[in-house]
């Protein structure tokens, strides 16, 4: 079965972010509360108290990027053993269209029209991030099934 994972982000990075990005808070409040307890926060531009600041804010941006970064490590678009398997953006979970269902396809710019044989229609989106190279990818995959078919 050949799988395309849609974001390719290797998990070591993922976590690598996160951390980071807790030790970035963790060091940001450190400094922070005796600056507030002692009144010496003072926030003039280029100088004083502008680092705690700054450390805040990165660590707050490390941690988003590393949980986007993970919900987003469990798209992928697999084909083989009879059927499309995929988990895309603005699905709910792991959805299957098995090869015999299929009664017709529509190959557009950035959407491909699933008709199944029940009268059914299966429309999978492929607007967002994802990248050119992943979405040849997985319109080649559709490509070789009517190939295959016809």
């Amino acid at each position: 079965m050949q799988k395309i994972r849609l974001y390719n982000q290797h998990p070591a990075l993922q976590w690598t972010l996160i951390v980071f990005g807790i030790f970035a808070v963790i060091i940001g409040s450190i400094e922070l509360w005796p600056a507030l307890a002692t009144g010496a926060f003072r926030m003039k531009f280029l100088g004083e108290n502008w680092h705690i600041g700054i450390l805040l804010l990165q660590g707050i941006v490390f941690i988003v990027q590393g949980l986007i970064a993970r919900r987003n490590s469990k798209y992928f678009f697999a084909y083989g053993n009879g059927a499309f398997e995929f988990c895309l953006p603005g699905f709910k979970g792991t959805e299957r269209i098995k090869f015999a269902e299929i009664d017709d396809l529509h190959i557009g710019l950035f959407e491909i029209v699933v008709n199944l044989k029940g009268g059914t229609k299966e429309v999978i989106d492929l607007h967002g991030d994802i990248s050119y190279h992943n979405i040849r990818a997985i319109k080649s995959c559709f490509e070789k099934f009517v190939a295959q078919r016809a």
